[in-house]
């Protein structure tokens, strides 16, 4: 599970989840039962099917038009392959063609510059600095004029 694994959280500024797998697969599972009409959940496959990241719109308000981005390449050998990249494109376009948002931001770690740049080459945009339970983060946004082609 990609939330135990501590470099990864680390990325993701959380701490390791230290359940064992069947409680983790329950509590998700009733999460996902109790899922808010303010977010949307997608998984990132290969072209063979294999599940390797997720993606997500959450916080969804439609009175300010915003929805905050996230997204997580959870196998390593899949990194730097462009996968993140294209969800990124892909559910970029998708929320801000479909949702009733005119705006995506994001919150990734200021030294998580790897991430800062692909962000940026998907279309966001750096706009400031937030420090938040003792880690420095760099905000981004988008919108739809910061829409890049996307190849579906």
């Amino acid at each position: 599970c990609w939330r135990s694994d501590p470099e990864l959280s680390e990325l993701d500024a959380t701490a390791p989840i230290a359940l064992p797998f069947d409680q983790f697969q329950r509590v998700f599972a009733s999460r996902l039962r109790r899922e808010k009409p303010r977010s949307l959940h997608l998984s990132i496959d290969d072209e063979l099917g294999n599940h390797i990241g997720n993606c997500m719109c959450y916080d969804i308000d439609s009175s300010k038009r915003m929805a905050e981005f996230g997204i997580m390449i959870g196998i390593r050998e899949y990194w730097n392959r462009g996968y993140g990249a294209d969800a990124t494109r892909l559910l970029m376009h998708h929320a801000l063609t479909n949702l009733p948002i005119d705006t995506l931001f994001l919150h990734t770690l200021a030294t998580n510059t790897r991430a800062q740049a692909a962000f940026a080459n998907a279309g966001f945009k750096p706009v400031g600095t937030i420090a938040k339970d003792g880690s420095n983060f760099i905000k981004m946004i988008a919108t739809a004029s910061d829409l890049q082609p996307v190849n579906a």
